[in-house]
């Protein structure tokens, strides 16, 4: 037995030691790169984060290569061919995983969570960035291929020092058990009654450090294993109908009902965090002062919150008014298919023109079929835009000061009422704009500064054009961003700080400023626009109207996986067990006074989501 516990150890040696140290030198190299995220993690808690990760790090590394160690305690001297296949598949999976660690390095700051599987379902505009990826970040492909040539030169090592003692076929036999109980026992990441999980890289030291926990490896092995959601039963049918009602009324009064039957702009603005505007952060400098003045003079929502931390989110909460709760995108699930209430199709009944404009590549982000499902006529994109290859910016699509006149032109010739919408693009990595206006805006301190500042002035070109059309005077316009991005404000990089985006409704006709606080969110827009079109509607929705007089109002997300809930001075987490987590918005302080806040409510909310989206009850 002295022989077989020789052979595991070896084995293990070889096979798991090199990666093992090479994951661990990636989490260093993540806390140096994304240190201004990371910075406020206390001493203590980082160094439980580096050792917790290691449980993390062995479970992604057997997951991977487990069924390697099975197969190389048997001699190979008259199967050689065989074992060279399967040290070249060991040595390519090994090098994919490195690839995706080296590549969330620059990633991760603009999404804030590690990738997962869902990145496959944007392969194509992944593959299309990639050479701009490598332009760069081109010091992440020399570190890819130093640390792929690192473990492959330490395994040949060691492989030729500890591996070539030959076993007998009872050694062998016994060394297999012996392997296949350490997989298991590595893979569930120990003894505990369940394996190991994404939300247990919370359980030492809160979610600030789950980030640095988690490596990108297992992030992408669990998302691709498990299913978007799993049904809730925390409380009772009773209960749920009790504390959350999904019918809502919307016939509420708003400061535009002097308007008849009035047109509708949505304007999504890529990539537009709050922290630019210095009307939400008065101590900085503001990037987009043009929008900065139509806030201070429209109805402005001070509290607002994306519900989601990537574009697909932004677009799926705005415009079918479902909240990004699930592990991969509701628009790359596969509840997708699921009957959503379609602001198209009302919209039209009503009368409407509708449309949606977005510079970027048709089908990008599946924004065309997202627009689809909503029920929304017409989709154009970079196909449909006249001069698309003078007017290419070279990486996601059209120039947005280039596009917003060709919106203009647009909407000049479509029939009344209309609602369409536009998506910005400009503000976007790799971060440049037109050669013409580089002299035109301030670098500011971060590389989107200048893109923020430059698709505020294609807006106010846009205004300046637009202002003298017959449509002009009765349309509503309502400007948001998709999600926030990249942040050196730490008021902005707290649980809350990273969901803040502007949310601001503006019209020609309105007769005062409106400052509104409650707590405001993507999938609010939704049940705002039938309110504005027809208040006698009652719709099954998620989110509130803008307007409603409803004060407790809360925001919510899916953040390092807990459910998230952000009220006027609190960050609600709820786990999937249903345990709960209460911290203080402003300094993200854990409060253990669990009586301070209706986790009825929110649990009840949760829960309904999670079933409607299960039994395809969502309308």
């Amino acid at each position: 037995m002295q022989k077989v516990f020789k052979k595991v150890f070896q084995a293990i040696l070889v096979y798991f030691l090199p990666l093992l140290g090479i994951y661990a030198f990636y989490r260093i190299l993540f806390y140096l790169f994304n240190f201004s995220f990371l910075k406020g993690i206390p001493f203590r808690s980082l160094i439980i984060a580096f050792i917790h990760g290691l449980r993390f790090d062995i479970s992604a590394l057997t997951m991977l290569n487990g069924v390697f160690l099975l197969f190389f305690i048997f001699n190979w001297n008259n199967f050689k061919h065989v074992k060279k296949i399967l040290i070249a598949i060991y040595v390519v999976l090994n090098s994919v995983a490195l690839g995706l660690m080296a590549a969330d390095l620059a990633y991760f700051p603009f999404t804030l969570k590690h990738s997962g599987y869902d990145l496959l379902a944007i392969k194509s505009d992944t593959v299309r960035l990639l050479p701009q990826f490598f332009i760069d970040y081109w010091y992440l492909f020399i570190l890819w291929a130093f640390s792929c040539w690192s473990f492959i030169k330490l395994f040949k090592h060691l492989e030729t020092k500890y591996l070539t003692e030959t076993s007998t076929l009872f050694q062998s036999f016994f060394s297999l058990i012996f392997i296949a109980g350490l997989s298991a026992l590595g893979i569930r990441g120990g003894l505990q009654l369940r394996p190991l999980d994404l939300i247990n890289a919370n359980e030492f030291n809160g979610t600030q450090a789950s980030n640095l926990v988690i490596n990108t490896p297992f992030n992408f092995i669990i998302t691709a294993t498990r299913p978007s959601i799993e049904k809730i039963e925390w409380i009772s049918e009773k209960e749920i109908n009790d504390n959350f009602k999904f019918n809502k009324t919307v016939n509420h009064p708003t400061p535009f009902s002097h308007l008849t039957k009035p047109n509708i702009v949505v304007i999504v603005l890529e990539s537009f965090g709050a922290e630019y505007s210095a009307v939400y952060n008065p101590i900085k400098k503001s990037y987009m002062p043009f929008l900065d003045s139509l806030m201070q003079k429209g109805i402005f929502f001070d509290n607002a919150y994306a519900n989601g931390r990537t574009s697909v989110d932004g677009i799926t909460s705005i415009f079918l008014g479902i909240p990004a709760l699930m592990s991969e995108s509701f628009a790359f699930s596969p509840y997708q298919t699921n009957q959503t209430f379609s602001l198209g199709a009302f919209l039209n009944k009503e009368g409407y023109n509708t449309s949606f404009y977005h510079g970027g590549e048709n089908g990008t982000m599946q924004l065309n079929n997202i627009i689809q499902k909503a029920g929304i006529s017409n989709y154009y994109g970079k196909n449909q835009f006249p001069n698309s290859k003078d007017d290419y910016d070279g990486s996601w699509g059209i120039w947005d000061h280039k596009y917003f006149t060709y919106f203009k032109d647009e909407l000049s010739n479509k029939s009344q009422p209309f609602y369409s919408s536009i998506f910005t693009l400009s503000s976007h990595h790799p971060f440049v704009i037109p050669s013409n206006f580089k002299n035109q805006f301030n670098e500011g301190e971060l590389p989107i500064h200048k893109c923020i500042s430059y698709t505020d002035f294609a807006i106010k070109s846009f205004f300046e054009s637009a202002k003298n059309e017959s449509w002009f005077s009765n349309t509503i316009f309502i400007f948001t961003a998709d999600h926030t991005s990249q942040s050196n404000d730490e008021k902005f990089q707290t649980k809350s700080g990273l969901f803040k985006v502007p949310l601001f409704m503006w019209s020609k006709q309105q007769k005062t400023s409106v400052i509104i606080s409650k707590v405001a969110q993507h999938i609010d827009i939704l049940p705002t626009i039938v309110n504005l079109v027809n208040p006698k509607l009652e719709i099954k929705s998620f989110g509130n109207s803008l307007f409603s007089e409803n004060k407790n109002h809360f925001a919510v997300q899916k953040n390092n996986g807990s459910f998230q809930a952000i009220t006027q001075n609190k960050v609600i987490e709820i786990s999937t067990s249903g345990a709960f987590s209460i911290s203080n918005i402003n300094t993200s302080m854990i409060e253990t006074d669990l009586k301070s806040v209706d986790t009825l409510l929110y649990k009840a909310y949760f829960q309904e989501f999670t079933n409607r989206m299960l039994n395809n009850k969502l309308q």
